[in-house]
């Protein structure tokens, strides 16, 4: 845990960037908590799960997200109940006002030499993250190798789900 505890130290007032499935996660358990276990979308994911992610949240001064990443969690958010939907919209739509997005052209992300395994979002993290200013946040193994092997500070939070260290 002193890794963990390590990181978070060094990227508390740089930044975090939280990847899609975990961003959603935070919409979705903000808008209405009782959806975790609902939406199929979320449904792998507990209310401990969520209320791990809102410490990120809370914990960061900045948190970092692509237009990519936004896109799929619009994209995803589309499967909720037609009728919750534009309400929900709305609800994210200031949420979104709080984040620090940062924006690279899909065809420079695309160019990259892991873009045929990773796919355009994941790639635009590892694009992102090549400055190493952030420390990336997901759930997505493929994603969480990729990063460690170029030497990107990361946390899959499938890792430590049952640790205790917000407290």
């Amino acid at each position: 845990m002193d890794y963990i505890n390590n990181l978070l130290i060094k990227y508390k007032n740089k930044g975090s960037i939280i990847d899609t499935n975990l961003l959603l996660l935070y919409f979705v358990g903000k808008f209405n908590i009782e959806w975790i276990g609902k939406f199929k979308r979320v449904n792998k994911f507990s209310i401990d799960d969520f209320i791990f992610v809102t410490n990120f949240f809370n914990y960061f001064t900045k948190i970092v997200t692509t237009p990519h990443i936004l896109t799929e969690v619009s994209n995803l958010s589309k499967d909720l109940p037609e009728k919750i939907l534009s309400t929900y919209f709305e609800f994210i739509k200031s949420e979104i006002e709080i984040l620090n997005e940062q924006y690279e052209e899909s065809r420079i992300v695309c160019s990259q030499i892991y873009f045929n395994k990773l796919g355009l979002t994941d790639s635009g993290i590892v694009k992102l993250s090549n400055n190493k200013e952030y420390l990336i946040i997901t759930e997505d193994f493929p994603l969480s190798n990729r990063l460690s092997s170029l030497g990107v500070d990361v946390i899959n939070i499938n890792h430590i789900r049952s640790a205790v260290w917000f407290q």
